[in-house]
């Protein structure tokens, strides 16, 4: 009789552990359903930072040939420099743009060698299009000049 309690015993904590486990499951599962948190790896990183999420910039309202570009940052903050090849003393660069997909980067960098300019592009998200590292505000805001002549919405930081 001492052996048949012994073996329901553990059968009983196994079970219980088991519907522990799949409780565990399921209700990580519900929380995902009724919270809509997605599953795609760039969802969860555009809800983590909504600054990273693309958004499309105010066009020039003087423009008529207006197109849109997917634009993350908006011109009055400050962002912090983080261009492989940019030194410590560079204080002012032109944004072009910022994405959360590099491919949308490089399309921006690829328009903007088109156009006879030499952008760089950040190395991680959200990848920032940048023109002109220079320590002279004045030289950023010519370069500025340039681009927007050429239909870019663009902003200096630094």
């Amino acid at each position: 009789m001492g052996q048949r309690n012994f073996t329901l015993t553990v059968m009983i904590i196994i079970m219980a552990l088991l519907a522990i486990f799949v409780g565990y499951l399921l209700g990580n599962w519900l929380i995902q359903v009724v919270t809509g948190d997605p599953v795609d790896p760039q969802h969860v990183l555009d809800r983590e930072d909504p600054s990273l999420r693309e958004e499309e910039i105010i066009e020039d309202p003087e423009r008529e040939d207006t197109e849109t570009e997917e634009m993350v940052s908006p011109p009055d903050l400050e962002r912090p420099s983080d261009s492989p090849d940019e030194t410590e003393e560079t204080k002012y660069m032109v944004q072009v743009g910022a994405f959360s997909e590099l491919v949308n980067a490089e399309r921006l960098k690829k328009e903007l060698e088109e156009k006879g300019f030499d952008p760089d592009i950040t190395t991680e998200a959200p990848f920032r299009v940048r023109l002109g590292a220079t320590d002279e505000r004045k030289e950023a805001e010519e370069t500025l000049e340039r681009v927007q002549q050429h239909g870019f919405e663009a902003f200096i930081t630094h």
